[in-house]
């Protein structure tokens, strides 16, 4: 017998379980392995929050049309632990249908390809974890950013940011 399996079992989800294999020779020699267990998890990672942009602060508009760019934290998962990322790019805040998302491994900030933004349209990120289990949390998605093809300039000052539209000589913060 190389495998076997259980049915029937009544097992605790955040509980560690080993699986225990003796194999005895027609000599009567035994060897006992022991695995180093599993857990079960079938609960969701949970969910974080997702900025717009690679800085700590949220963008607010961006002159690129042809990528997005997000950054994210406070997902966790501790009975499994966090297995990868997946992110998607979209023009609404509803989760997106289908299989837009792209896994990003264990980064917490990515870029993705995003042809097809016009000026004045709004992107939002949207971000979901998916544990060691196989369960993916909620999804999460950013407040959006603006497309905003005019000459933006951006200074920054510590925390807060400041976009000047040096065309219509307005200020944003």
């Amino acid at each position: 017998i190389t495998s076997f399996i259980f049915t029937g079992l009544s097992l605790s989800p955040g509980s560690r379980y080993y699986a225990i294999v003796v194999a005895t020779s027609p000599l009567q020699a035994s060897i006992v392995s022991i695995s180093d267990g599993v857990v079960v998890d079938t609960t969701p990672p949970q969910a974080g929050e997702v900025v717009d942009g690679r800085s700590y602060a949220d963008m607010i508009a961006q002159t690129n049309v042809t990528s997005y760019t997000a950054r994210w934290f406070g997902f966790s998962d501790p009975t499994s632990g966090i297995h990868h990322y997946e992110l998607a790019a979209t023009n609404s805040t509803s989760p997106p249908s289908g299989e837009p998302y792209s896994s990003v491994g264990i980064r917490l900030s990515s870029t993705l390809g995003y042809p097809g933004l016009q000026q004045g349209q709004v992107a939002y990120g949207h971000v979901v974890a998916v544990n060691n289990a196989g369960v993916r949390s909620t999804d999460m998605a950013s407040d959006g950013v603006v497309l905003d093809t005019t000459r933006w300039s951006r200074l920054e000052d510590r925390d807060l940011y400041f976009f000047l539209d040096v065309e219509r000589k307005t200020l944003i913060w």
